[in-house]
């Protein structure tokens, strides 16, 4: 059943006509205390939450015991009301250092999904484990795996999730909740796996959490699950599985009415469409999330504000990349999330190389300090291309190597690629920087991340002894677009470059619109505004080693759209 049918199947025991909202006008409190009694939790799980909500404001005061409460708490935590719904948890859980694990597990969870983990381990360690068999027991220790998880401690998580496993598998199999807390015990042990660099646990896990998660009513709870897949997609390179995974658990959160996981899948889906290189979609999908975060305060728009500095980065503005970093520095430091923060000084790393490269180290070291798992990969790339930038490329050649062998047991082939790229610039051999670029560059290619590749392929072109022929078979599959866009830039150049003179540049994108460019908006139908768009303004990047002016990249266009012409021309191979 959907969640819709769900939801009028559960009302229709309460009404054969009137709806859950309607229920204020039928006086009949202690009917309706009984129904939410025997339904409540099913009917919030589902997407419900309104309805449960105004019916619960239709009761009399009176009539509300404690788990009435308890169930207008969880269906504001799931609406997204967090403030309403932790006075009513704090109200329950007294002044005492005790709670029952039924409330600790909903009141931290509140905590953990607005990007609180320290909070929410503060609550969750108050809740009373008895025998731990129980699936409230079991729930707790999960949801404390996963905050663990979050704030990097590796041991703590797999232990929470090892013995939330055990308390789930314990509770009888027709026990109410039971597949959640297997559901989220399997997320926890999958995320200890992940940062132990285990992949296949990992996977195993996050498939056991799948299977689980079909057999709970919980619609928020799976696309938390389906946002758990997506990132293990994006580190694979995987952005096709990635966005439909995104995909999913975007539209689950909304038919859930959930906004704390809307969040995080709208963030999923926004780094799967920068893979694809539809920057434009993938800011609007970041600025939706940061709205929903922003609208209830909640500080887990710190790991949203990191993408969104990514993607002022990859434009070159700097100075609201900084921003976007510094606000995420700020929020992660102060709730204790260490995955956004050492993501966020890679951030700050990155920007401080253009102008300052000692701070730049100072941060990218920070970065690599408090990174954990996959996370120290890209630290030590930005502490690398920092050493770089201050003069120490030798420095920068261990620490591409180092990434290169974190990447290795992550499976992280975005990683593997980032740090290829770095040992590029750092090899002493053209040769050597070349086999390191192509094999980037066919990671890229393979993940359908046209951007990334073409810029690399521009990359080789700097090379000493390089000609076009390896550009080109770096991009081969999107050449006869490519050509398209090389004649048509050729054509406008001398009016467009003319008017506005020489600008130093560093990188350029001219490669880098798909088949499908057409499609994605004005500035992608129009060569034209896209070789302003991207080729014209200083397009900064610490990869980068030497300047070239329009004329230069000019002059590199039009050879290569000879040999487009030419690799066009041949029959298409299976692999392009």
């Amino acid at each position: 059943f959907s969640s819709r049918r769900r939801h009028t199947r559960l009302v229709s025991d309460w009404s054969s006509d009137v709806c859950s909202s309607d229920l204020r006008l039928t006086g009949a409190g202690a009917e309706v205390t009984r129904l939410l009694r025997r339904d409540g939790e099913r009917l919030v799980a589902a997407g419900s939450a309104p309805a449960v909500i105004a019916a619960i404001q239709a009761l009399p005061g009176a009539a509300r015991p404690a788990w009435l409460h308890r169930l207008q708490a969880d269906a504001l935590r799931v609406r997204g009301e967090t403030e309403a719904a932790a006075v009513i948890y704090r109200r329950l859980a007294g002044r005492g250092t005790a709670m029952s694990a039924a409330l600790a597990w909903r009141y931290g969870l509140l905590h953990y999904l607005r990007g609180e983990p320290r909070a929410a381990l503060t609550i969750l360690a108050q809740g009373r484990l008895r025998d731990e068999r129980s699936v409230d027991e079991a729930l707790s220790l999960a949801w404390a795996g996963c905050a663990y998880a979050t704030v990097g401690d590796a041991r703590a998580c797999a232990d929470r999730a090892r013995r939330a496993l055990a308390a789930a598998g314990a509770a009888a199999a027709t026990t109410p909740g039971r597949a959640e807390a297997l559901t989220v015990g399997h997320v926890a042990a999958s995320l200890a796996a992940a940062l132990a660099g285990q992949l296949s646990a990992a996977l195993a896990h996050l498939a056991e959490a799948d299977r689980s998660v079909r057999a709970a009513c919980d619609v928020a709870l799976r696309a938390w699950v389906r946002v758990h897949l997506a990132h293990v997609r994006l580190a694979e390179a995987r952005y096709a599985a990635a966005l439909t995974e995104a995909d999913d658990a975007v539209e689950q959160a909304e038919a859930a009415g959930c906004p704390a996981v809307l969040v995080l899948a709208l963030a999923a889906r926004a780094g799967a469409l920068v893979g694809h290189g539809r920057l434009d979609e993938a800011m609007a999908s970041y600025q939706r999330a940061a709205a929903l975060a922003q609208r209830t305060g909640a500080p887990q728009v710190a790991q949203v504000l990191v993408g969104i500095g990514d993607l002022h980065l990859r434009h070159g503005r700097d100075a609201l990349a900084q921003a976007a970093y510094e606000e995420a520095v700020r929020l992660s430091e102060a709730t204790g999330d260490r995955r956004v923060l050492a993501r966020a000084l890679t951030g700050c790393a990155r920007v401080a190389a253009r102008d300052d490269p000692p701070h730049a180290v100072t941060l990218a070291a920070r970065a690599v300090e408090v990174a954990c798992g996959a996370d120290g990969i890209l630290a030590r790339c930005a502490l690398g291309w920092a050493a770089m930038a201050d003069g120490d490329p030798a420095r920068a050649d261990r620490l591409a190597a180092e990434a290169a062998a974190l990447a290795r047991p992550h499976h992280d082939r975005v990683g593997l690629a980032a740090a290829l790229e770095l040992r590029a610039a750092t090899a002493d051999e053209p040769a050597a920087a070349q086999d390191a670029l192509i094999e980037a560059a066919t990671i890229f290619r393979e993940a359908g991340a046209r951007t990334d590749a073409d810029r690399l392929a521009v990359m080789l072109g700097r090379l000493p002894g390089v000609g076009v022929a390896a550009q080109i078979e770096v991009a081969a599959p999107y050449k006869p677009h490519s050509l398209w866009m090389f004649e048509r830039v050729d054509e406008c150049v001398n009016r467009r470059v003319g008017d506005r003179g020489l600008q130093p540049i560093q990188q350029h994108a001219a490669l880098a619109y798909p088949p499908d460019a057409l499609q994605l908006g004005d500035k992608a139908g129009d060569p034209v505004g896209m070789f302003e768009h991207e080729v014209l303004p200083p397009f900064r990047d610490p990869s980068a080693t030497r300047a070239a002016d329009s004329r230069q990249v000019l002059s590199r266009l039009r050879p290569a759209a000879a040999a487009s012409r030419a690799l066009s021309a041949r029959p298409r191979t299976p692999s392009a």
